[in-house]
């Protein structure tokens, strides 16, 4: 087989669009194809939508031989870890196609039988690729199964490769639909800044500053004054828990958070419980991660048993003005930090959350480890709006949509409840809000994978999280609470919706009755009439037997009357 000497990365986005190129070049340094090294180039090219037949062009454009690489990738888009070494390592012989995944989601969902194709990070030949081309000429929701189609026909092989992965630059509409253009924000990312105290009776935007201040009571007095000093600390400490077990889904993670648009945050890799192996695996997938995002990773270790326990002990540890939870097998948008952050500046002290998509997913059966296969679109679930009402009945903010003020913990002592095997963070969430309230920006930042099997809802019995929410309620029942303002308006609209509720059920009861009663008497009536009825039958019926009577007699005389006539003759 003659070797490739040659490798074009070609850069796909929209028109006059200046994608960020270093991370690319970072990918393509070094490349070699089965131990012998090639000569990257990197090239930005305008997505050609509809434009059938550019392949082949631009393979004679660049004057590449068949059995040169060329990979193509969606311009908006940061490369996963080795993403591109991870391509050339799987393609073993010329008319292969290997597709890396898309995240932070697919941009649809598979057939059961179907093989991945993403389209957003592919390698393969210059001759196949003048083939099946034409496969980008669509917009990147529609490529990956049109890709697929285009290989078959042109007898190619597809080889999906889990662990190349591409993290798309995007951001949906609250429909939960890629935009077809990143909007651009006027207004910087806020940029890092020292932070005084973190006391929530300090902090302007907190429910119970704003308690304080309606009574009267002057903060300040109630914090030392030693607290208030400027600290250096990030602005977000990530939370992420994790046994070691789901290396595949964590990478993604970390992937999801190199690409994030503002990088002042964090992150506190707690491993629970985890093997020695399975330790030395997290802090191996750390070590494959830019230098920058290593450089603020920390890796601790909790061995107390209890789903809260590397909560608590993670949260101690942050340093950040906020905290916020990001599970080991979900993903985020590039915009999910820069989001609390814009947020904070709208409402310092209170809660921060934005929304979330859920992606129902299987485990992919064509790999040992687990790694996320979906089988339906991804969805809305849960509100725009965060509604105190509606968490007292059960949870509606998956933990990496809120952002909680570190002042809660420290010096407030708010801690996880380790006692609950199941629903700690929807706990942790209702009497967080009931101290400093909580301030929603609607904006879809992140996605919970929704498992079939292999989840936390199999790993506990359904009697579990039926006690853990019995509990919690039992306990929410003597909670004290801090009712902001605008709950009370709330609380008016629920009570006059209820009312004029009860009164149209009022007035169709009514109706009701008046029909039913309507429908009484008319019965009435029928019955009066059918009696009516019977009696003419019967006298009917008497006037009948009376005539038969009659024509008895009748014929009786006529009978005699032939018998004298024949004696007479």
């Amino acid at each position: 087989m003659t070797r490739p000497t040659r490798l074009v990365l070609l850069l796909l986005g929209p028109e006059g669009d200046a994608p960020d190129l270093a991370p690319w070049q970072e990918q393509l340094a070094g490349s070699s194809y089965a131990g012998s090294p090639l000569a990257p180039e990197l090239r930005s090219v305008p997505r050609p939508l509809d434009d059938e037949g550019w392949a082949p062009r631009l393979v004679e454009e660049l004057g590449l031989a068949e059995f040169d690489l060329v990979a193509v990738a969606d311009a908006p888009s940061a490369p996963g870890p080795a993403a591109v070494a991870r391509l050339l390592a799987a393609h073993d012989r010329p008319g292969t196609v290997v597709d890396g995944r898309a995240l932070p989601f697919e941009p649809r969902h598979r057939d059961e039988d179907e093989t991945p194709c993403s389209a957003a990070l592919t390698l393969l030949d210059a001759r196949t690729f003048a083939e099946v081309g034409d496969a980008w000429t669509v917009p990147l929701e529609k490529a990956g199964r049109r890709l697929l189609a285009l290989t078959v026909r042109a007898g190619a092989r597809l080889r999906p490769e889990a662990a190349a992965t591409v993290v798309r630059r995007v951001r949906l509409d609250r429909e939960g639909r890629p935009l077809p253009a990143r909007p651009v924000d006027a207004t910087p990312v806020p940029a890092p800044r020292p932070s005084g105290s973190l006391h929530p009776a300090l902090l302007p935007g907190s429910a119970l500053h704003a308690f304080l201040g309606t009574a009267g009571v002057d903060p300040a007095p109630l914090v030392p004054e030693s607290a208030t000093a400027p600290v250096d600390r990030p602005f977000l400490s990530v939370v992420t828990r994790t046994v070691g077990t789901r290396l595949r889904t964590l990478e993604d993670v970390l992937a999801c958070l190199a690409a994030q648009t503002d990088r002042d945050f964090e992150l506190l890799l707690v491993c629970h419980r985890a093997e020695p192996d399975a330790v030395a695996a997290v802090r191996g997938l750390l070590e494959d991660q830019p230098g920058w995002l290593r450089e603020r990773a920390r890796v601790l270790e909790v061995e107390r048993p209890g789903r809260a326990a590397p909560l608590n002990d993670g949260f101690a540890a942050a340093r950040g003005r906020y905290v916020v939870m990001l599970d080991d097998d979900d993903t985020v948008l590039e915009h999910w930090v820069e989001t609390f952050h814009r947020a904070e500046a709208e409402a310092e002290g209170r809660m921060l959350r934005a929304v979330a998509l859920l992606q129902p997913v299987r485990r992919d059966p064509a790999h040992d480890e687990p790694l996320p296969c979906p089988v339906e679109p991804a969805r809305l679930e849960w509100p725009w709006e965060f509604d105190a009402a509606d968490h007292l009945r059960g949870n509606h903010t998956p933990c990496m949509t809120v952002a909680f003020p570190r002042g809660l913990f420290d010096p407030l002592a708010l801690r996880f409840d380790e006692t609950l095997d199941t629903t700690e963070d929807w706990d942790m969430v209702v009497r967080a809000a009931c101290v400093v309230g909580v301030h929603s920006v609607p904006e879809l930042t992140s996605v919970y994978r929704w498992w079939d099997a292999g989840s936390s809802r199999e790993a506990h019995a359904e009697e579990e999280w039926d006690e853990a929410k019995a509990r919690i309620l039992a306990r929410l029942d003597d909670l004290e609470l801090l009712v902001p303002g605008s709950a009370f308006a709330g609380a008016r609209a629920a009570i006059e919706a209820a009312r004029a509720e009860a009164h149209q059920h009022r007035e169709h009861a009514q109706q009701v009755a008046t029909q039913l009663h309507e429908a009484n008497l008319g019965l009435t009536r029928l019955h009066e009439e059918n009696e009516q009825l019977r009696a003419r039958l019967r006298a009917a019926d008497g006037k009948l037997r009376q005539v038969r009577a009659r024509l008895a007699l009748v014929r009786e005389k006529r009978d005699a009357l032939k018998e004298q006539v024949e004696r007479a003759r």
